[in-house]
């Protein structure tokens, strides 16, 4: 029978790492990623990142910033999509 055990978060440890650089760029690495999917789907620059540190967390997301990818990712699920792949 296997041994339990537990395991003790360092909470201070686990917070600089969701806010550091490493993680930033990593997450706007990702989003320009999805972003460059998108918009090649949709054969112009309609979808933008967004990335920064907020109180708890890096953050990076991509959003459509056109009419056209709005209603392209409406249709289509273009970001979802794009996010999978």
């Amino acid at each position: 029978m296997a041994e339990k055990f537990a395991i003790e978060l360092n909470r201070q440890g686990v917070a600089e790492l969701l806010k550091c650089d490493a993680m930033q760029d990593g997450l706007k690495e990702i989003a320009e990623k999805v972003a460059g999917k998108c918009n090649a789907e949709l054969g112009e620059d309609g979808y933008s990142v967004n990335d920064g540190k907020g109180k708890n967390r890096a953050y990076a997301s991509v959003k459509s910033s056109t009419p056209h990818a709005y209603y392209h990712t409406l249709k289509h699920n273009t970001i979802l999509k794009a996010l999978k792949s």
